[in-house]
């Protein structure tokens, strides 16, 4: 058996968390929810390799009035830090310190708005599909993680029903810049999953 090394890593998250090559999936989500179904306030959210995806269509694409970034893989500080909307960020005992990326918030006048949470309890995949649901540590935290989801994004939902001009961003598309990431942690990613 072969194991991976920080090359292959490389490769296979280059392959995965490279947003050209995501966006037309994501985009096509994204126009389902505004031509179809007709709704205006966007989110966008991802965990393990889905996070840094969804780091990146928040950065590229001002759509997106929030973003949720679960247990990330290949996310930095740097990379939150060029994010311009409330933003939740939340890990495992084994993930990343967020801390400098999340402080970038209060800055910009979206420190009320974002969120950051380490579990000690869990590790890094803990939403991902190969998680143990069974175990009551980590189902309780899973929920957990989806509560402070809903919560962060329905104070934004309410922020923009006082104020709809909260949050709205300059409408100007970004060109895509492959930034020189760090790889971030990957955890037990070869045994626990990921899902993108």
């Amino acid at each position: 058996i072969e194991l991976l090394d920080d090359e292959i890593i490389a490769k296979t998250s280059e392959l995965k968390t490279y947003y050209p090559r995501t966006k037309k999936y994501i985009d096509a989500a994204k126009n389902h929810l505004v031509q179809v179904e007709k709704i205006e306030n966007i989110f966008v959210a991802g965990e393990c390799l889905g996070g840094k995806v969804a780091a990146n269509a928040a950065e590229y694409d001002d759509s997106y009035i929030g973003c949720a970034t679960l247990h990330p893989s290949s996310v930095n500080n740097d990379d939150l830090a060029r994010l311009d909307v409330p933003t939740i960020v939340v890990g495992g005992f084994d993930d990343p310190d967020y801390t400098d990326g999340i402080n970038s918030f209060t800055n910009k006048g979206l420190g009320d708005y974002s969120y950051y949470k380490v579990f000690p309890e869990v590790y890094h995949g803990f939403l991902a599909s190969g998680a143990n649901y069974s175990n009551p540590i980590i189902s309780n935290v899973a929920n957990s993680v989806l509560s402070i989801v809903a919560t962060y994004f329905d104070q934004v939902l309410e922020a923009r029903k006082v104020n709809p001009e909260i949050f709205k961003r300059s409408g100007d598309r970004k060109e895509f810049k492959r930034t020189n990431t760090v790889l971030g942690h990957f955890g037990n990613v070869g045994q626990k999953g990921g899902v993108v």
